[in-house]
């Protein structure tokens, strides 16, 4: 199912970027039903030791995600957010809940980055 990129080696076109949003929506959807689960599993009245394995149950989902996204050649930024280098100075930019590539910011936006719109001038 996976290529096997080295991390950030790959470039990609907005065509390119687009073809791969269905998995990135299954990857994250999987992910996110996990660890949502896992999350109502801890309760105040947990013993310690339930709270420390769901925590680790967590962080290991959360491993799963950045590899995954890793292993298609994109770029995982945060948690539900992926990033993919075009080689052009820019990097397109998709979030959980977007339906499609819509967003870009570029190489040099400093400690904070900006996401615009593509459409934006």
């Amino acid at each position: 199912m996976f290529n096997l990129y080295p991390f950030g080696q790959r470039r990609f076109t907005l065509e390119e970027a687009q073809k791969i949003v269905p998995d990135l929506m299954r990857i994250a959807g999987r992910c996110r039903e996990e660890m949502e689960h896992l999350w109502s599993t801890i309760r105040q009245d947990c013993p310690e030791e339930q709270i420390k394995d769901a925590h680790l149950r967590l962080n290991a989902v959360k491993g799963r995600w950045y590899r995954d996204v890793a292993l298609l050649g994109a770029i995982p930024r945060r948690l539900w957010e992926v990033s993919f280098d075009t080689g052009e100075g820019y990097f397109l930019s998709w979030r959980i809940g977007e339906d499609d590539i819509s967003h870009f910011y570029t190489e040099d936006t400093g400690k904070y980055i900006i996401r615009r719109s593509i459409g934006w001038r």
